[in-house]
């Protein structure tokens, strides 16, 4: 008898296109929420300070106004900063996925164009080639002089 591994062999799988789109869709989707939930605790921490400013101007009077002006330049310099990062990476998500989009698309042509010439070949010339060979020894030496020519 004989003794062996009669297990198959084990396939390694690529992982799918679509599996790396949905990731990479995914971390957008995320970052772009990140950074809309750091924009609304920017707008909420703004609301605070502005109540909290208002108190203690009421309270310290002058002083608390150059105060108030101080962090109101702060906190519209940090949501200005954070507009531009949220930004700059919705721009190079979006250019990520166009350019695996135009990836895919050329593929897709070049794989289209060679399956096309391939059946033209084999339905055209393929036939006519099969009904040259069919003819008598005669006939083929008169058509490969024409061809020839």
């Amino acid at each position: 008898m004989i003794e062996g591994n009669l297990e198959s062999p084990k396939l390694e799988k690529k992982p799918s296109r679509k599996r790396a789109g949905k990731t990479s869709n995914k971390l957008i989707f995320l970052k772009i929420s990140l950074i809309i939930i750091l924009l609304i605790f920017g707008f909420i921490f703004a609301k605070f300070a502005q109540r909290k400013l208002a108190e203690q101007n009421r309270i310290l009077g002058a002083k608390a106004e150059n105060y108030q002006e101080n962090i109101e330049n702060k906190i519209g310099h940090f949501l200005k900063k954070t507009g531009s990062n949220a930004e700059e990476i919705v721009t190079s998500g979006v250019k990520n996925i166009l350019s695996t989009v135009s990836e895919t698309v050329v593929d897709t042509a070049s794989k289209s164009a060679g399956v096309v010439s391939e059946f033209v070949f084999e339905n055209t010339i393929g036939n006519l080639l099969k009904q040259i060979e069919k003819l008598p020894p005669e006939q083929k030496e008169q058509i490969k002089k024409e061809i020839c020519r």
